[in-house]
């Protein structure tokens, strides 16, 4: 931990620190470089540092401490660039319908958890929205960017930025306003990238199993030749960007490219950003967004809560008003008899039907319903809400479950029960918070 007190002239050194051009640090599976103003340090991960789950080790931490410790310059601003080994990007196309802030975290964190299951656990993700109704995301791990960000305030200075390799490169390339394939090149790894129409369209990391240059360089070859068919895309213009030291594959990359029929172009990253890249950055807190999504959580769960509370209250009082309805009718019946029917005016008939409609949907056996569906609910159903339909006897039961399999076997049970049977599943989406919401329909038996 850094001592708080500073002797002559550290002070001064330390503001001219936060005003001068930011210290880059480029973190990748293999070691440590950083730059500033042309000098350079580097350092070398000590152990491998991508286990099974694609989770870098410790390791990279402590190697970036220990670049960080021999750089000879003043604390000031760092800009992280990562590797995008570790990133887990995706191009969402949202729906027609306008969804809020956080419909669209929840339908994110559901796309991710659908795609990477369980190993989305400990991984933090940051959204941007772009024209068309399409959305970019990315994933890091939490304690990796954690511990870089431990390890940038340790050494005195403050984390102003952490990108992933392939927006740095984008942002760096001086590709402008372009409509092409971009293949970001790094050791052993290629992210591949369709821009057009001034958005990204297509982001996929590609791990490189080869080792030989001519290898990795047909492996990509193919993976833009398959991917340009599977999204019937006739684009033919690509751009190759050098991130570090690659070798020569990129540039084989190139010829084998142009053997295709494409057009290639080589270029190496620099420091001049040029193109409108999304704006993502995990160096800046969730905004608003995530922490409305939280408020609205909370506020669902309260209101639920309330609701089940009175609702012991409200059948006591619909029971209540049941009975002076039914006394009302047969007094408007009585009133009516002596004319006749076609006389009546739309007014009065309006009115009958009415207290008709009233009367009938106080007839719900609401306790029996209530009772019944609490025996066949079981523990990983939740239920949101229940809409009688008195005519047809039905009613339309919207709910929550963890998975598929939970909302068949909810199913089974109530075409089990005494009370209900021909339950049938309507729909399902995803829900607001991990599971599915769906809705059912089921029809409760006449009572001898």
């Amino acid at each position: 931990m850094n001592d708080a007190r500073m002797h002559p002239g550290m002070f001064g050194r330390r503001v001219r620190g936060w005003f001068s051009q930011p210290l880059v640090a480029r973190v990748g599976p293999a070691g440590i470089l950083l730059e500033h103003r042309g000098r350079t340090w580097q350092g070398v991960v000590a152990t491998t540092p991508v286990a099974v789950s694609g989770e870098p080790s410790p390791a990279v931490v402590a190697a970036f401490r220990e670049t960080l410790a021999t750089a000879a310059v003043a604390p000031g601003r760092v800009k992280i660039v990562l590797s995008d080994q570790w990133l887990r990007p995706m191009v969402l196309a949202l729906p027609a319908a306008r969804l809020s802030d956080a419909e669209i975290d929840v339908l994110v964190a559901y796309r991710y958890r659908q795609i990477f299951g369980n190993q989305m656990q400990g991984w933090v993700w940051r959204r941007a929205m772009q024209h068309d109704g399409l959305l970019l995301a990315m994933a890091w791990p939490e304690a990796l960017l954690a511990g870089l960000r431990e390890a940038v305030a340790d050494w005195g200075g403050t984390l102003s930025s952490a990108l992933p390799e392939s927006i740095h490169a984008v942002r760096c390339a001086r590709l402008g306003p372009a409509d092409t394939w971009v293949v970001v090149a790094e050791p052993r790894h290629a992210t591949v990238l369709r821009l057009g129409e001034g958005a990204w369209r297509h982001w996929r990391c590609q791990e490189l199993a080869a080792t030989a240059d001519s290898a990795m360089a047909e492996s990509v070859c193919n993976l833009l030749q398959r991917t340009a068919t599977r999204l019937g895309d006739g684009c033919r213009d690509l751009v190759i960007i050098e991130s570090g030291t690659c070798g020569p594959w990129p540039r084989e990359l190139g010829r084998r490219m142009e053997a295709e029929g494409w057009t290639a172009h080589v270029a190496a990253a620099d420091q001049a950003a040029s193109h409108a890249a999304p704006h993502l950055d995990f160096a800046h807190a969730p905004g608003r967004a995530t922490r409305t999504r939280h408020l609205l959580l909370a506020g669902a769960a309260m209101l639920i809560g309330i609701e089940l509370g009175a609702l012991a209250w409200t059948y006591q009082s619909m029971e209540t008003e049941r009975a002076q309805l039914e006394d009302e009718r047969g007094r408007l019946l009585k009133r009516l008899r002596p004319a006749a029917e076609p006389s009546l005016s739309k007014e009065m008939a309006a009115r009958v039907q009415g207290v008709r409609n009233m009367v009938a949907s106080l007839s719900i056996p609401w306790e029996g319903l209530l009772a019944e569906l609490e025996s066949v609910r079981g523990d990983k159903i939740v239920v949101e809400s229940l809409r009688p339909d008195p005519v047809g006897r039905k009613v339309e039961i919207t709910a929550t479950a963890p998975a598929f399999g939970d909302i068949t076997e909810f199913i089974d049970r109530v075409n089990g029960s005494k009370a209900l049977h021909q339950a049938f599943l309507v729909s399902e989406t995803a829900a607001r918070e991990p599971g599915i919401r769906f809705v059912a329909t089921a029809t409760w038996r006449e009572t001898e």
